[in-house]
């Protein structure tokens, strides 16, 4: 691979993409317009196939090469900065430059497609955003070197849990296969052995956390604490099973109910405590989100009862 530093070489080679890519668009433009005239197409046809395939290839490439080396937020940044500039700034200065002409059914037709993909990203976004909702308000609120701390001390415990979270889905298939009131029959045991493996694992590490914090990140042993204090919620990922069987069984309202009513306490508690009490706060705003989150996963899952389906199977 060629990198480029000196400053006049790189101007040179900008300015001649920008020629090479001024002069393809105009040759992309001018064959599909004889493309279309000689098949008997409509324009709209041609430009939402060949065009639309041929303007996205640079896109196309950028994120390719992104992902490949470990990079997949400049891919979203890439398609959506792409979609954005093409819609505000392509499309608004070639109406500025001359007005163009737009049917109504092109209107009806597009137009609720542009506002369900707009929605779905949105929706999509959620999620991204509240996974990262603590980061934010602490920031916000404490400053960058207290989030570092924050970091460091949910880092280990958040390892863990993932583990955790990775294990339990394989058992999924079972669920899926067994009607709700045989599960039930069985399930209570297997989350208190659950409950009791998660809390020697939570003694083990309050114990070595202090050792494992000056081994491997000695400057922030201001982070021990705090992490001791966060992995009390990890005693709580016994009611993770629970979440397998909603979703083996599909359960759509009760994971929207649990999803959308747990975001809202998250940011809650979390907002509240970072505000009154800082570091400390957010980590008990934690806690409280998980025990929350525990009570209404184990109400709710008991709510549930078989369909007629599963109980004739």
């Amino acid at each position: 691979m060629i990198y480029i530093t000196s400053l006049p070489v790189s101007l040179l080679v900008f300015l001649l993409g920008v020629l090479f890519l001024y002069k393809g668009a105009d040759w992309l433009v001018d064959g599909t317009s004889k493309t279309a005239v000689r098949l008997g197409v409509s324009s709209l046809i041609v430009a939402l196939t060949v065009v639309a395939y041929g303007t996205s290839m640079p896109e196309f490439a950028v994120s390719f090469l992104a992902v490949l080396r470990g990079h997949p937020n400049i891919s979203v940044g890439n398609v959506l900065g792409s979609c954005i500039a093409n819609l505000l700034l392509v499309l608004g200065i070639s109406a500025v430059i001359k007005p163009i002409k737009v049917t109504k059914s092109v209107v009806i037709r597009e137009a609720p497609i542009m506002a369900l993909s707009s929605f779905l990203l949105l929706l999509l976004s959620v999620e991204y955003v509240l996974n990262r909702i603590d980061g934010i308000i602490l920031f916000q609120f404490l400053g960058p070197a207290q989030l570092a701390i924050y970091s460091f001390a949910i880092a280990i415990p958040e390892q863990i849990k993932a583990f955790i979270k990775g294990v339990i889905p394989l058992s999924m298939p079972k669920f899926s296969q067994r009607p709700l009131e045989e599960i039930k029959k069985t399930i209570w045991r297997r989350m208190f052995y659950l409950f009791l493996g998660l809390l020697f694992t939570v003694i083990v590490y309050i114990i070595f956390a202090p050792l494992i914090y000056k081994l491997f990140f000695p400057k922030y042993l201001e982070s021990i604490k705090l992490s001791q204090i966060f992995s009390v919620s990890l005693i709580l990922a016994f009611t993770a099973p629970i979440m397998s069987i909603l979703q083996a069984h599909q359960k759509t309202k009760e994971l929207y109910i649990i999803n959308n009513v747990g975001s809202v306490i998250l940011i809650l508690s979390i907002l509240l405590g970072t505000y009154f009490y800082g570091l400390i706060g957010a980590i008990i705003g934690w806690i409280f989100y998980r025990f929350f989150l525990a009570l209404l996963l184990i109400w709710r899952f008991k709510s549930q009862k078989s369909s007629p389906t599963q109980d004739a199977s």
